[in-house]
C-alpha cells in the first residue's frame, strides 16, 4: 500500500507559495507524488525597526 502524504501546514497563500515562482516539477510514477522546486527571489531586509533606529 502506498502511504498517503499528510498536509500539516501551509506557508503562504496561492499555489506553490512555498517555492516562489515554480521552475521545475518532477512526478514519481510509483508513488504518484509530485516534487516542485522554484525561486523565491532575493531575500532582503530593509533594516528599519531596529533598536538603534529610534
Amino acid at each position: 500500500m502506498i502511504p498517503v502524504p499528510t498536509l500539516r501546514r501551509v506557508f503562504g497563500g496561492g499555489p506553490f507559495a512555498e517555492v516562489g515562482e515554480p521552475s521545475v516539477a518532477v512526478a514519481d510514477d510509483r508513488s504518484g507524488l509530485v516534487a516542485v522546486g522554484g525561486d523565491l527571489g532575493s531575500l532582503q531586509w530593509s533594516g528599519s525597526g531596529t533598536a538603534a533606529a529610534g
